[in-house]
């Protein structure tokens, strides 16, 4: 007799490299999920802690997770790899050290219905530690607001930990491996540009372990190339978005080895770019402030408004 073997709805991918202490809760966050429709894509990008890791997914014993290694090529190259891997109708990706809240696919499952393609994200619970917590993206994506107001004039920053997308779509435009910084804005600025518009749900589905450890974007500060020069879809953004991202990310890549160059495009972000003066104040004390100082002003004033929020993380 033939097994009929159908796709699973959802192909869940995780990149991992060194992260055998952690995976473990990231793939009981998807084997705890409500919607059961689904696989886990596992790539190993070369771990040094590569039997660590096995022994860790082994203990799970679920037919659902496929594991494949490959030698180290980035968090980008892994979720690619992963994507041709995967069997599944739509992409879930997961950052090894983040989590799914239990009705993350189905609340997707729901939005999806019959569409063939689709692109979506919902904002992710923000872990900064010590019960500190907040939402990112936080603002709702207006009607035919392009990405690039949301994301630069706004400043309503993503990770990859929040997306959905379907295969195709996904496949198509893939992960730019040779960028290190804003791979995640490039790739949802790319599938905009093959023109499927991007859908928010609102409400929080994800946790995002935001501590700084090493390989993650915020190690590449100072890199300009890095920081934006790099995005296939650069040439696409128009003028307005140009300069908000520039009062955006490019000031803070800018500002630690020319300031006042990092000062003028702070400037052109609300003059020229359409970007908040709110938002314009934050990123003028995330460039001059020492990283150290910030990170604990952050974390004050997380403390200060924690009886304001009704955000609960539980690891």
């Amino acid at each position: 007799m033939i097994k009929n073997v159908q796709p699973p709805f959802f192909s869940v991918i995780i990149p991992a490299y060194n992260r055998a202490d952690v995976i473990g809760e990231a793939i009981e966050s998807c084997l705890s999920q409500t919607f059961t429709d689904f696989e886990i894509v596992i790539v190993d990008d070369g771990s040094k802690d590569g039997a660590r890791l096995a022994a860790v997914i082994d203990e799970f014993a679920d037919e659902r997770i496929v594991v494949h290694r490959q030698e180290n090529a980035g968090a980008s190259a892994a979720r690619n790899t992963g994507m041709d891997i995967a069997r599944g109708r739509f992409f879930a990706f997961l950052d090894s050290d983040d989590r799914f809240l239990p009705t993350k696919l189905e609340r997707f499952r729901e939005r999806i219905a019959s569409k063939s393609r689709f692109a979506g994200f919902a904002p992710a619970i923000v872990d900064r530690g010590k019960g500190r917590a907040a939402l990112k993206p936080g603002g709702t994506l207006h009607p035919d607001e392009p990405l690039e107001h949301y994301f630069f004039s706004r400043n309503q920053m993503i990770q990859t930990s929040v997306l959905v997308v379907d295969r195709q779509s996904a496949i198509d435009v893939r992960f730019r491996p040779d960028i290190l910084v804003g791979e995640d804005l490039d790739f949802c600025l790319a599938i905009e540009a093959e023109g499927i518009d991007w859908e928010r749900i609102d409400e929080p589905l994800s946790i995002w372990f935001d501590v700084p450890q090493e390989g993650r974007s915020a190690d590449y500060r100072g890199d300009l190339k890095q920081a934006y020069k790099g995005f296939r879809t650069w040439g696409l953004l128009s003028e307005r978005g140009r300069y908000a991202y520039e009062g955006t990310v490019g000031a803070f890549h800018t500002a630690p080895f020319n300031r006042m160059a990092a000062l003028r495009m702070l400037l052109n972000g609300p003059l020229k770019g359409d970007v908040k003066l709110s938002v314009t104040g934050r990123q003028f004390i995330r460039c001059f402030l020492p990283r150290a100082f910030y990170h604990r002003l952050v974390g004050a004033v997380l403390e200060m408004t924690k009886p304001l929020r009704k955000i609960r993380v539980h690891r």
